[in-house]
C-alpha cells in the first residue's frame, strides 16, 4: 500500500516526486540523494523491490547507524569517503535546508515522528552557530588537501555541529518507521 501512495508509473517505477510524496517530504538536496541511494540499478526511478529492500536497511535504529547513513548520504560519488567537495556541499545543504521540514522539536515538526523515534543522544536545538560550522568545514577542507574524511572524523564533526546531521537523522528515523513492514514483505518475495 505504501509504495502505491507514490503513484508509480505504468512500469511500476517511482520517480523522485512520488517517493517523497509517500513520506510527506519536500524536494531538496537530501531527498534527491536518498532516492539515488534507493535506486540500486541507477535507472533514475525506484522499483518495488528496490523500495522494500531499501526500507528494510533502516531496521536498526542506533546513533551509529544514523551517522553512517548521514555519511553515505553526503558521499556523492559513492566511494566510501568524503572529499573536500562533498564536505563543503554537505555543509551548504545543512545551512540551506528547510529548517521546518527537518525540525526535531515536536511543536514545529513537519515530518511527524512518534516519541520513540525522536532524538535522544544529544539536544539538536543546541547547535554551533552556522558561521562556526562554515569556518570549521572550510578549515577542515583546507587541511584535507587530497585526503578524504573518514567516518571517525565525520562523527566528531557531527558531535560539534549537530545541525549538519539533523536532516539525515530525520530521514533515517522516518525510513525506520516503515522498515519492519518492508522486512515482512521481503520475506514473502520470491528470490
Amino acid at each position: 500500500d505504501t509504495f502505491m501512495e507514490g503513484a508509480p508509473d505504468d512500469d511500476g517505477q517511482l520517480m523522485h516526486d512520488g517517493f517523497i510524496q509517500i513520506f510527506g517530504l519536500r524536494a531538496d538536496e537530501y531527498t534527491h540523494r536518498l532516492v539515488r541511494i534507493f535506486d540500486l540499478d541507477n535507472s533514475g526511478a525506484i522499483g518495488f523491490r528496490e523500495f522494500v529492500y531499501g526500507l528494510s536497511k533502516f531496521q536498526t535504529d542506533t546513533f551509529e547507524r544514523r551517522v553512517q547513513f548521514a555519511y553515505r548520504l553526503f558521499d556523492l560519488d559513492g566511494d566510501g569517503s568524503l572529499d573536500k567537495h562533498e564536505l563543503t556541499k554537505a555543509m551548504r545543504a545543512a545551512l540551506d535546508a528547510d529548517c521546518a521540514q527537518y525540525d526535531l522539536r515536536p511543536e514545529q515538526q513537519t515530518v511527524k515522528l512518534p516519541m520513540r523515534a525522536r532524538v535522544k543522544p544529544y539536544n539538536p536545538t543546541v547547535m554551533g552557530k552556522p558561521s562556526e560550522l562554515q569556518e570549521e568545514v572550510e578549515r577542515m577542507a583546507r587541511n584535507m588537501g587530497k585526503r578524504t574524511m573518514g567516518i571517525d572524523e565525520f562523527r566528531l564533526l557531527v558531535s560539534r555541529f549537530p545541525q549538519i546531521f539533523q536532516p539525515p537523522e530525520v530521514l533515517y528515523r522516518l525510513m525506520h518507521l516503515y522498515s519492519r513492514d518492508a522486512a515482512k514483505v521481503i520475506s514473502h518475495l520470491p528470490p
